[in-house]
């Protein structure tokens, strides 16, 4: 029995890439530490990881298939999403599955908080309570506007939440694709 074979670009950090093997052992984890590895690859893997697709990369896909991209868009550069629109204009079918943490959407903190990034070495001072409403607004905003953006381009967006099993995401997107018209994926 062969092995899905998932490419993993190299913005993907090595925590990251050690969670997925372990998360996911059933398939084959290829590390493509530049983009013409990757375009080297594109054409024999069926699953992407990468905040970035060549289009290169795009062209050597083969037949039509599909693309699940798990991602929380904080950081998704007009590349990506370029890249995105330019394989649901190819006939590929394209989901989104943003992962958000709880506390991003809900916002729950009261008393003064630090924030530390973990994309890097940031880290802000706030007052919750003097910023909650405002900063609830933005995530709304920045929500629905994804949301929009992404089906007008023929994208599907699914939100996970990560105090949720990890299945349940697949299971709406899943349920909810019976429902949605798409391109019959031969």
């Amino acid at each position: 029995m062969t092995h899905p074979i998932a490419l993993v670009g190299e913005d993907v950090g090595q925590a990251n890439r050690d969670r997925m093997r372990a998360a996911y052992p059933a398939i084959e984890f290829r590390f493509c530490p530049t983009a013409e590895a990757f375009v080297r690859e594109a054409g024999e893997a069926e699953i992407w990881f990468s905040k970035r697709f060549p289009p290169e990369a795009i062209e050597r896909a083969g037949r039509r298939g599909m693309l699940v991209v798990f991602t929380d868009l904080f950081d998704a550069s007009e590349d990506m999403l370029s890249s995105l629109k330019m394989i649901a204009a190819r006939g590929h079918e394209v989901t989104v599955i943003q992962v958000l943490d709880p506390d991003e959407i809900e916002f729950p903190f009261e008393d003064p908080h630090l924030f530390e990034s973990m994309e890097d070495d940031r880290s802000v001072l706030t007052f919750p309570r003097e910023v909650r409403q405002a900063y609830l607004q933005e995530m709304q905003t920045f929500l629905d506007t994804t949301r929009r953006a992404l089906a007008e381009s023929g994208i599907t967006h699914e939100l996970a939440r990560t105090d949720e099993p990890p299945h349940q995401p697949l299971l709406r997107w899943l349920s909810g694709r019976r429902a949605r018209p798409h391109t019959a994926v031969p």
